[in-house]
C-alpha cells in the first residue's frame, strides 16, 4: 500500500521527489513564507524505518492528524527549517490546534496556537486521507520551547504562510 502511495505522491510532486534520498518517498509538501521568505518543505514516508511524517491519531472519539515537512539538505534527507501543523478533522472540518516553524533550532520556533499568535486555517479541503489546507498568521516567537517553558521573545509577530497538502498512508 505504501509503495501506491509513493508512486501518486511522486506523479503529485515530482519536483521535490526527485531530491529525496533512497528510503524516503514524498506524501506531501509544505509551501511556507516566512516573513517574505520562500521554502518547499515536503513531507515524507521513510520506508527504511516505516515511518510517516505525516499521521492520524484517534483521542477520545476525535481525530486528531500531524504533518510534518522539512526542507531538504543537499544530500536529500529532511532538515531545517521544519515546519508542523497540527489540527482536529472533524467530519472534514480542519480545526488548528497549532503550526509551528523551527527555523532556529527545537527550542526557538515561531507559533500560532491558542495563546500564541494570531490567525488559523483560511482554507481547507479533506478527501478522505488526502488533505490540503492553508495556515495564514502572524506567529510569535518563543524561547525555551523544547524545555516546555514556551516565553515569549520580545519581537514582532513574523507574517507566516503555509500550503499543506498531503496524504496520511493508511497505516498512518
Amino acid at each position: 500500500m505504501f509503495r501506491a502511495i509513493g508512486l501518486t505522491a511522486l506523479l503529485a510532486f515530482p519536483a521535490a521527489a526527485q531530491d529525496l534520498a533512497p528510503g524516503l518517498e514524498q506524501i506531501g509538501v509544505i509551501e511556507a513564507t516566512v516573513g517574505g521568505e520562500a521554502f518547499t518543505a515536503p513531507i515524507v514516508f521513510d520506508t527504511e524505518r516505516d515511518r510517516a511524517y505525516a499521521q492520524t491519531r484517534e483521542i477520545m472519539g476525535r481525530i486528531s492528524v500531524n504533518a510534518v515537512g522539512q526542507v531538504l539538505d543537499a544530500d536529500g534527507t529532511p532538515g531545517t527549517p521544519m515546519f508542523q501543523v497540527t489540527f482536529w478533522d472533524r467530519d472534514g472540518t480542519l480545526d488548528l490546534l497549532s503550526a509551528e516553524v523551527f527555523d532556529q533550532g527545537f527550542d526557538k520556533p515561531l507559533v500560532l496556537e491558542p495563546e500564541m499568535g494570531e490567525g488559523g486555517v483560511t482554507a481547507s479541503s479533506v478527501d478522505g486521507r488526502s488533505y490540503t489546507l492553508t495556515v495564514e498568521a502572524e506567529m510569535q516567537r518563543l524561547e525555551g520551547y523544547s524545555k516546555g517553558e514556551n516565553k515569549a521573545v520580545d519581537t514582532p509577530l513574523v507574517p507566516v504562510v503555509m500550503d499543506v497538502s498531503f496524504t496520511v498512508p493508511e497505516d498512518g
